[in-house]
């Protein structure tokens, strides 16, 4: 039977796609006299609007299956903010497993991913914390975990 654990990254291993400037670029390209009238974090906002919304949630759980199906893609782990957060941690994900059973033989699973202020991959099982998540410069709450291959 496999046993549940956690994938400790390095913040490398975290990316985010910034919609909200990607919004406002896009406004300014096609029409350049919006500069005046509009403000970047205009873009923020009404990307923020539209997440709340159930088209916004369609959206946001498509961007999900999509980069899930793959392969070696990233995960698409929140929205924070403006951004979309991605996790390259698939490869990763796969390696430790292997690792894990060829070099320790541990049968494990990874069932939790935590992006961690260290400079090495690293994991334990679920039950044993050895890094804390950590946040994105000055936002403590900037997505740092997350959960797959639940079993």
């Amino acid at each position: 039977m496999s046993q549940p654990y956690t994938l400790y990254l390095p913040k490398k291993y975290r990316n985010s796609a910034n919609v909200a400037k990607y919004i406002y670029d896009v406004l300014i390209h096609f029409d350049p006299l919006l500069k005046d009238d509009i403000a970047p974090s205009m873009g923020k906002d009404w990307f923020n609007g539209l997440v709340k919304t159930e088209v916004g949630q369609k959206v946001l759980n498509e961007i999900k299956t999509r980069v899930g199906n793959i392969p070696d893609g990233f995960v698409y782990v929140d929205y924070y903010d403006g951004f979309l957060v991605f996790f390259d941690s698939k490869k990763a994900t796969q390696a430790m497993e292997k690792y894990l059973l060829t070099e320790k033989n541990i049968h494990a699973h990874i069932q939790k991913v935590v992006i961690a202020d260290i400079d090495e991959i690293k994991a334990a099982p679920i039950d044993t914390e050895i890094h804390k998540p950590c946040g994105n410069d000055n936002f403590d709450d900037y997505p740092a975990v997350y959960y797959v291959n639940p079993q």
